[in-house]
């Protein structure tokens, strides 16, 4: 069944916020223009920075196109890691300006983060955004790195960019460029996913140790995580091959208290539970 998506090209659902920046060393965090950072954007250091949204009508760009991602239109799978791509998309901007930076957020409607980015060459972490390492020189700014998704019942997540495209004269001239989009949670992979056979956790919460039940119909690598609310991958219980057969595992988490989100798959079979943790 072909599944629904939806994509806003609004900055109120899902806040993934991108600021082009000329500082050399990456932003400072807190500055993607995004609700949970109380819309600040790189005014900051670039103080005489003016609106250049125009640009992107006179430019024929579009939000989707400067914020792209691989995530398919059905909507981002729980805790799976996708492709962002953040740039002109091949459009050439040197009209604008000659370097660029940028601040990336992902955030809830209330503006809470949600998700991890794992930088790319190029970028680097920012708290909980994502930032440039290094000016980018050029006509064609571009910056690729991944995003994972938070666990599922977040909703749709927000992705909104503010671009500072600095002319290099250290005085002024500096434009500022915004765009969001949002994407929907494939809120239907609850039900249509594959799941592992008699897949089942005990005790929850966990004390110290708990039993991982599941069977394998097949020979397959099994994969067994342990994931915190955002979708930050915590640790790998497991990661091997496995014969096909009934599964007794006991597990040992050595992590702080907390609720976590175990995720178990194996091929295409795929199975999470909420997990308390209590010491």
């Amino acid at each position: 069944m072909k599944l629904k998506t939806t994509i806003i090209l609004s900055a109120i659902i899902l806040p993934v916020a991108l600021i082009f920046m000329s500082n050399a060393g990456g932003a400072i965090a807190g500055v993607s223009g995004s609700v949970g950072d109380g819309g600040a954007k790189c005014t900051g250091c670039h103080s005489d920075a003016t609106d250049a949204n125009p640009a992107k009508t006179a430019l024929s760009i579009t939000d989707a196109q400067i914020i792209s991602t691989n995530i398919p239109q059905e909507g981002y799978e729980p805790l799976q890691t996708y492709q962002i791509t953040i740039g002109s998309n091949g459009v050439n901007m040197a009209v604008v300006a000659s370097k660029y930076g940028f601040q990336l957020s992902a955030e809830n409607s209330s503006g809470t983060k949600k998700g991890t980015f794992v930088a790319g060459s190029g970028t680097k972490l920012a708290g909980s955004n994502i930032t440039h390492n290094g000016a980018y020189i050029g006509a064609t700014p571009q910056w690729v790195f991944n995003w994972t998704a938070p666990a599922s019942g977040t909703g749709n997540v927000v992705f909104t960019t503010a671009i500072i495209a600095a002319n290099g004269s250290g005085s002024n001239g500096d434009k500022i460029l915004t765009a969001t989009i949002s994407i929907a949670e494939n809120i239907s992979l609850s039900v249509h996913q594959k799941e592992l056979a008699n897949f089942s956790v005990f005790p929850n919460p966990v004390n110290e140790n708990f039993v991982l039940n599941y069977s394998l119909q097949n020979s397959d690598r099994v994969v067994v995580s342990l994931f915190d609310m955002n979708g930050k991958e915590i640790t790998k219980l497991v990661n091997e091959n496995q014969a096909a057969g009934n599964y007794h595992l006991l597990l040992s988490p050595e992590v702080e208290a907390g609720t976590y989100i175990l995720k178990v798959s194996a091929g295409d079979q795929l199975s999470h539970q909420k997990l308390f943790i209590q010491q």
